[in-house]
């Protein structure tokens, strides 16, 4: 059973947007509903989130949001020179009903990307596509300078995996 005080906000809502689209937009903002704004990928598209540029500036990573909270997003690379995006982690390589992966860091080289899912960090090579898990239960995951180790804490400790 939908509000009849979210109807109303809705009806109004729509018709400030066709306000503000002009006559053009007019017929779109009408065909606007409960459903169709509130659903999980709203009219305007998903946004991006969780962009994190890599050291050399060429590319970064994010992920495109959901209104839905339960909803899993891939992880995306965008090349800043080609102006292109390509999946890069599909929630799916984490297990079935997996989250969402969280991006914990570039590596200071470029060729890896630290990221996180429940707790599980993992290493992603770029040039290859392994995903190799390094340790359940972590944060704060920290490249060295040299990328050559990752620092991050567990169970109260700090662990180095080279």
């Amino acid at each position: 059973m939908v509000n009849p005080g979210a109807m109303q906000l809705l009806r109004v809502a729509a018709a400030s947007l066709a306000l503000t689209l002009g006559a053009a937009g007019a017929a779109s903002a009408a065909g606007l509903s409960f459903d169709t704004v509130f659903g999980a990928t709203p009219p305007w598209g998903a946004i991006p989130t969780r962009i994190v540029w890599s050291p050399d500036g060429s590319r970064f990573t994010y992920s495109l949001s959901s209104q839905d909270p339960a909803a899993a997003s891939t992880l995306y690379l965008y090349d800043a020179y080609a102006h292109a995006s390509t999946p890069l982690l599909e929630p799916v390589r984490f297990g079935p009903l997996s989250p969402s992966p969280s991006n914990a860091g570039w590596s200071p080289d470029g060729t890896r990307i630290a990221v996180s899912v429940k707790g599980t960090l993992s290493i992603f090579t770029l040039a290859t596509g392994a995903l190799r898990k390094l340790a359940d239960g972590a944060s704060d995951a920290q490249w060295s300078p040299k990328s050559d180790s990752i620092a991050f804490a567990h169970a109260g400790n700090v662990w180095i995996v080279a």
